[in-house]
């Protein structure tokens, strides 16, 4: 989702990502009136909120306010923006994301938005933060030995 003039949008990339939609599907939708969308002067189509929500009733799927991808401010005049992406090479991340996506399947949650509310939800728990904390305080004690270190080598 990026944020354009105060407005929430999607591009068909995004629509076409996060719900399972091909391009030329949306584009289609677009031009026959069912996707509610505005065209930007460069010929760029963006799905607004409406259309969103169409295209999600169409595939059956229920909107889930807590379940958002972060919003982006973009210049329109310089395209999208950057696009993150995580890659799985090993066998325990595929694992992990086959995963995720049956859970997405189960709960008609688009993937996008499962992930980071997973990832949301894993980065606030107590665990993670202790954790954090006791990395903070190993690296402090790490720095002071190899401060000391330094000054044995003088």
């Amino acid at each position: 989702m990026i944020v354009i003039d105060g407005k929430n949008l999607y591009t068909i990339e995004d629509i076409s990502n996060e719900l399972g939609y091909a391009k030329g599907t949306i584009v289609n939708y677009i031009g026959s009136g069912i996707c509610d969308a505005i065209r930007m002067e460069d010929g760029q189509w963006f799905i607004t909120v409406d259309g969103y929500r169409t295209l999600l009733k169409r595939k059956g799927m229920k909107e889930i306010p807590q379940f958002q991808t972060p919003s982006k401010n973009v210049d329109v005049s310089h395209g999208n923006g950057n696009e993150h992406t995580v890659h799985f090479t090993d066998d325990a991340s595929k694992e992990v994301l086959s995963r995720v996506r049956e859970l997405s399947n189960q709960l008609k949650i688009p993937i996008k938005f499962l992930t980071v509310s997973l990832l949301r939800f894993a980065l606030e728990s107590n665990e993670f933060k202790n954790r954090m904390i006791e990395l903070k305080d190993v690296e402090s004690k790490r720095d002071k030995i190899l401060e000391s270190m330094g000054k044995l080598m003088k």
